[in-house]
């Protein structure tokens, strides 16, 4: 039911919009996020992403930060 705050096996809420486990999700996205920038900047921002024929890295940025920040901020402020 939208709205439900269910909790998951480990304790913590569920995100009714996402299904997975609050806290855990948003600890993946921190620690993807953190590790990105390094990886990028070894990699190069023009790099070409070959899961993303005709994508460059910085084109995966824009697009994961865009997908990220909506459901990032709609598990957090609930």
């Amino acid at each position: 039911m939208r709205g439900s705050r269910p909790a998951s096996a480990a304790g913590g809420p569920v995100c009714d919009r996402c299904a997975v486990e609050t806290t855990a999700h948003l600890a993946a996205l921190d620690r993807a996020g953190r590790a990105f920038p390094a990886m990028a900047e070894a990699a190069g921002w023009r790099a070409e992403v070959p899961s993303c024929p005709g994508w460059r890295l910085d084109d995966l940025t824009r697009h994961l930060g865009n997908v990220h920040a909506g459901p990032n901020g709609s598990c957090a402020s609930g």
